[in-house]
């Protein structure tokens, strides 16, 4: 009798531990793709119940679900065509067929790029200047991966690797015929020599970020031109270097140490710092890009990178700041502008993180507007008193309707070398109209950290 007894309990105590970690999965919200430490999701990454986000208030915003997500993915039309990141097929149909008017203020973005791919191009095929575009694999910890050139100029590495994508795919989006295929050859004699890397420094969110944006990039844009073998190793190569760092990171954010790649993880994920929208917004877009090939695993980081931006999306509210200062809230922008406009090319929906408290009605592009006089940019908490620009300021302008300045961003983007943002201005640019006049406060007051109040009559001279 005994023995059936303990027998009755150990049954009973068994089923309630089969039971328990559902219901635990029930409470934290964690969507039935993401359930399960045992699972493995899409045969190639295992999911922990687990998240560095549990004990966040999401009360607010209310986050989709990876299953929301892979849903609205599969019935937006979106699914199995490319491009889908930044830009589709029909812009790119409509962009060349603006672009046949070389009097149109595209065309001058269409021609820089088109002259510095020609000349990656060129490069790549010659022994003496190859190697100043090829990329160096060094091993970094909490810094930037280098490369010094031929002229002695040291850059960024991942920064490198992303306008060169950006700027090759777009050129092959927008030729014609066998000339396209220079581009997307280009684009895979550099790939190959970044899939030699071990990794690609998730110690540094920035090279972690910029690297996945344009390996995502590459993918998408240039996916016609891969072949069966360049799709496989590019779809091992993010879930090397994206998705298994990524899941990694959303289930434990802290520092893992050096060198060890296999506890790796990046710190940006849950800071409440421009980092954070850098590699989430990387994230998400990598997922997307190869949402066809691993729906579960994408969706359901996406869902994680939705929940951890919002940690940073909160420090702008009430009124479109917080106290980083505005070279920060730009490196924001631009990299949220990359998420947004991905998100409308491939589910139509921003899951409202555009109507975040510190976003909604264009609030963080009041606040940039405001703190510029005709001659610079106030200095700011940590920035400088020159102008500062982004061309996320042309998505964000034109997605909350905002008018009086896009002309003035576009001309200043003239004056840099950064390939990648003339790039996102063939994507995002549309001038005023000409009776559109500024539709912004001239006397502006805002609240929170670093408040600061503008009282002007005009924004001319």
């Amino acid at each position: 009798m005994k023995v059936k007894k303990i027998i009755s309990y150990i049954l009973i105590f068994s089923l309630i531990l089969s039971v328990l970690p559902s219901r635990i999965n029930s409470v934290r919200n964690i969507s039935e793709v993401c359930a399960g430490t045992s699972e493995k999701m899409d045969g190639i990454i295992d999911r922990y119940n687990e998240k560095v986000y549990d004990k966040l208030d999401t009360s607010g915003y209310n986050p989709p679900t990876a299953a929301q997500i892979l849903n609205a993915y599969k019935t937006f039309g979106s699914r199995g065509k490319h491009p889908r990141l930044l830009i589709n097929g029909e812009h790119v149909n409509s962009l060349k067929a603006e672009l046949k008017d070389t009097g149109c203020d595209k065309y001058y973005w269409y021609n820089k790029i088109k002259i510095r791919a020609d000349i990656i191009c060129k490069a790549l095929n010659n022994k003496s200047e190859r190697a100043d575009f090829i990329p160096v694999y060094s091993k970094n910890f909490r810094t930037r991966m280098k490369h010094t050139k031929s002229n002695n100029v040291t850059s960024n590495v991942a920064d490198e690797f992303r306008y060169e994508m950006m700027v090759l795919g777009m050129m092959y989006l927008l030729t014609e015929g066998e000339a396209r295929k220079a581009y997307s050859d280009a684009a895979w004699d550099i790939i190959e020599e970044l899939n030699k890397f071990d990794d690609i420094n998730p110690w540094h969110d920035l090279d972690f970020g910029f690297f996945t944006q344009g390996y995502a990039i590459a993918y998408d844009w240039m996916y016609s031109a891969w072949d069966e073998n360049q799709k496989e190793t590019l779809r091992n190569g993010i879930v090397k270097y994206c998705f298994t760092i990524a899941n990694r990171s959303y289930h434990n954010n802290k520092d893992a140490g050096y060198p060890d790649i296999d506890k790796a993880t990046i710190l940006g994920v849950y800071t409440d710092h421009n980092h954070n929208a850098i590699v989430n917004s990387a994230i998400a877009m990598a997922a997307f890009a190869f949402m066809d090939d691993y729906p579960q695993t994408a969706s359901s980081l996406c869902q994680d990178a939705f929940i951890c931006l919002e940690r940073v999306l909160n420090t702008y509210a009430p009124s479109g700041l917080n106290n980083e200062g505005t070279q920060y809230w730009l490196l924001t922008i631009d990299d949220l502008s990359m998420l947004f406009s991905t998100l409308e090319y491939t589910t139509g929906d921003l899951y409202r993180l555009d109507t975040c408290p510190g976003l909604s009605d264009g609030k963080v592009m009041r606040a940039l507007h405001a703190i510029e006089s005709d001659v610079g940019m106030f200095s700011f908490s940590d920035t400088f008193d020159s102008f500062l620009t982004s061309a996320g300021e042309l998505y964000f302008d034109k997605h909350y309707n905002l008018h009086g300045f896009r002309k003035k961003i576009h001309d200043r983007i003239k004056k840099t070398d950064d390939y990648a943002r003339m790039t996102q201005v063939l994507c995002w640019y549309e001038p005023d109209e000409a009776d559109q006049g500024v539709n912004i406060y001239r006397d502006f007051v805002t609240e929170g950290k670093g408040a600061f109040a503008t009282f002007r009559n005009s924004f001319d001279s």
